[in-house]
């Protein structure tokens, strides 16, 4: 079916559009954001520089937490619009080094991360944002990040593929007073104040081998 409004004709081109947790479909476009709501009567809202918006021109969007949405804007960077609050605010400014914007993602908890074509930032509710340090084998322009439901963050440049895993993950060996560790192919090795131990990667299977006395 075909939306039609209005309030529409202001806009000039649509970038990306997505849908929210309440199936309303937001259009970012050259002039701010628009909310379209289904319904009878259905309803039309916009979203510009007077509810915070640093530019009106929003070429990326995305889901964030707590039902905020993530923003990418044509010149000044990424951001983010509250919706309980109905204010947008800034996450990071780009300079023209970094190149446009090319998505921006929601993974653990408050954390945020957003791709530009030549930069990756990392940023969450208890630091700030800042730039993440690129393998040396990155040396094409970024154009695609994706991050999955393990953590690991996947990120497309040029004719390569490259994968980080973003959440730190533990292992609770039957031990206490750990002192050192020492990886092998198949197990980890520990010792620790109890004595020596071997488990597996997964931390599932552990065998005592040595006892202090």
């Amino acid at each position: 079916s075909r939306i039609t409004t209005e309030a529409l004709s202001e806009v000039t081109d649509i970038y990306d559009a997505i849908l929210d947790e309440k199936e309303q479909l937001w259009l970012g476009t050259d002039n701010g954001i628009w909310i379209f709501t289904p319904g009878t009567p259905q309803k039309v809202q916009h979203i510009g520089r007077e509810e915070g918006l640093e530019d009106e021109i929003i070429t990326r969007l995305s889901p964030g937490n707590s039902g905020n949405i993530l923003l990418g804007m044509y010149d000044y960077g990424a951001g983010m619009f509250n919706q309980i609050r109905q204010e947008g605010k800034m996450i990071k400014k780009f300079s023209g080094n970094d190149g446009s914007i090319v998505n921006l993602l929601h993974g653990f908890m408050s954390d945020i991360w957003v791709a530009s074509e030549k930069s990756v930032w990392f940023s969450n509710a208890a630091s700030e944002s800042h730039k993440i340090k690129l393998p040396a084998e990155l040396k094409s322009r970024i154009t695609a990040l994706y991050f999955d439901s393990s953590g690991n963050l996947w990120l497309a440049a040029g004719n390569r593929i490259f994968i980080a895993n973003t959440q730190i993950q533990y292992l609770q060996p039957p031990t206490t007073g750990i002192q050192a560790i020492l990886s092998t192919e198949e197990y980890l090795w520990i010792g620790s104040e109890e004595g020596l131990f071997r488990t597996d990667r997964e931390g599932l299977n552990s065998k005592q081998f040595l006892a202090n006395d």
